[in-house]
């Protein structure tokens, strides 16, 4: 199972990147990381930099909690997941400050155990 795991944040990139690295320790795993176009991005750069399976967003905007821009931001992420080759078998939106609580394994397991779920919802 590939999944792609799409990041909004604007803060903390020690954090994304632990989990980032988390996410990817499985090599058919993707992060795809929208950095709030308010912030510099050089910090993500420069901790996520030899980390593989990484995409982080260059094509930035502005977001405002609760605002229009975490919808355009949002979208962004999908678009940047689905231009790649490679296909993914399921999505997930993740804020800045979520870590996972299940390892790669639990997650991947849930999601085969509910395979005609759908939990993003427009």
């Amino acid at each position: 199972m590939k999944i792609a795991y799409l990041i909004l944040c604007h803060d903390d990139p020690m954090l994304v990147r632990r989990v980032s690295g988390k996410l990817t320790e499985k090599p058919e795993n993707h992060v795809f990381i929208h950095v709030d176009a308010k912030q510099s991005i050089l910090e993500f750069t420069e901790c996520l930099g030899e980390l593989k399976n990484i995409h982080l967003l260059k094509s930035r905007i502005p977001v405002f909690w609760g605002g229009m821009n975490s919808i355009r931001a949002t979208v962004k992420l999908f678009e940047a997941s689905c231009m790649r080759e490679e296909k993914f078998d399921r999505y997930v939106l993740l804020q800045g400050h979520d870590y996972p609580i299940k390892n790669n394994e639990e997650i991947e397991d849930f999601f085969k155990s509910h395979m005609d779920i759908e939990f993003i919802k427009a």
